[in-house]
């Protein structure tokens, strides 16, 4: 089982996120919250295999700032390949990143398809 970490801020996308992932047997959402301090603190205790991180979200730090703390430096836990960035923003705008990236309007074509692909950079959790 692939456990997924939602941080976006908005409901309406919580809720369409997390259906989306339900409709795999394969995947379980280990939380969803809108700020990067909840986030953090998911991770240490659910340790999600993959997270999904909108760009926009409440509190001082950013999506993008979260996926470089989880992935660089001394508090670094995860490759790359585990955060796909999801947002409403053109690529683009979020410069030359190394994480997946999901646009917020072509969630339900490419959401599950991003998630298979970074599975198979890693190697799939052991259950």
């Amino acid at each position: 089982m692939t456990k997924l970490l939602i941080v976006e801020d908005e409901p309406l996308w919580q809720t369409a996120l997390s259906s989306l992932i339900d409709t795999r047997p394969d995947l379980q959402v280990v939380g969803v919250v809108d700020n990067a301090a909840e986030a953090m603190g998911l991770v240490e205790s659910q340790g999600p295999d993959i997270m999904l991180l909108d760009w926009k979200i409440k509190g001082p730090v950013d999506g993008l700032e979260l996926a470089n703390t989880l992935t660089e430096g001394v508090h670094a836990q995860y490759a790359p390949w585990q955060v796909i960035m999801i947002t409403g923003s053109p690529r683009e705008q979020l410069g030359d990143i190394p994480y997946g990236f999901v646009p917020k309007p072509a969630i339900a074509q490419r959401l599950l398809q991003a998630i298979d692909e970074a599975l198979l950079q890693g190697g799939a959790p052991q259950s």
